[in-house]
Formats: structure tokens, sequence, C-alpha cells
């Protein structure tokens, strides 16, 4: 479905965004240019997704490798503030001196 025109903006519904990966969204852009002769002009895809009751936001924009990404980055968080852990860091540091 076509949003808008300035740039040229759709949104594609999905079932779950968390299937959807960078090739299926590449494969779209893809298809989107070659059939409405889009050559030179950037285009915008939104993901939505199937409407339920645990669904906060109607507009994702965020890949797979970008989700994975964050939920590392929240991992790695936590596990730094496990006391056992910053001890054992300390002790490494003290060690490397």
């Amino acid at each position: 479905m076509k949003i808008k025109t300035r740039p040229p903006c759709f949104i594609a519904f999905i079932n779950k965004i968390s299937l959807f990966f960078k090739s299926h969204e590449l494969f779209i852009k893809k298809m989107i240019v070659k059939e409405f002769n889009l050559y030179n002009s950037p285009i915008r895809l939104y993901l939505r997704e199937k409407k339920g009751m645990f669904n906060e936001n109607k507009f994702k924009k965020i890949s797979v490798a970008t989700a994975k990404i964050i939920n590392k980055v929240q991992m790695k968080n936590e596990k730094l503030k496990r006391p056992t852990y910053r001890r054992k860091l300390k002790g490494y540091n003290n060690l490397n001196k």
C-alpha cells in the first residue's frame, strides 16, 4: 500500500516482524522499483505487523539484524550489572597491570 509520494513510501503488511529478513525487504524494494519505474529515487518501506492485543506499535522499521544487535547489547548491560561478573572483570584488570 502506498502512503506518500515524496519520497515514495509503502507499507508491507506481514504476520510476524521477526520472520521478515533483510533479503525480503530488498526483494520487495527491487520489485517496486521495477514495477513502477522508480529508478534513482529513494523508497521507504514500513513494516506493519498483524493486529493483536500484544502489539504496541503499528509501524516498525527495524530489521531482524538490528533487533538481534539490540538484544545482545541489552544482555551485555544486564551481565555487567551483576556483582559477580563485575568482580571477575576487576580481578582480570588487576592481573593485566
